[in-house]
């Protein structure tokens, strides 16, 4: 994906989660909106990655 179409969709979604009406969706829905840069969503996939990876393989799981 282009990285001014990147910077621009981060854009919008950083606006869009400051909110309160959005925020307040998001909390009810049991998500905990925060935002950031494109860097840290990747940050953040990775991490939850590693941790899950382990749990999947120790419980056999597998795709269907």
């Amino acid at each position: 994906m282009p990285a001014a179409l990147v910077a621009r969709l981060n854009g919008e979604a950083n606006e869009l989660l400051q909110s309160p009406e959005q925020r307040a969706s998001l909390s009810k829905a049991g998500f905990e909106p925060s935002g950031g840069s494109p860097q840290d969503f990747a940050s953040l996939i990775s991490e939850q990655m590693q941790k899950w990876a382990s749990i999947v393989k120790a419980v056999g799981f597998q795709m269907e």
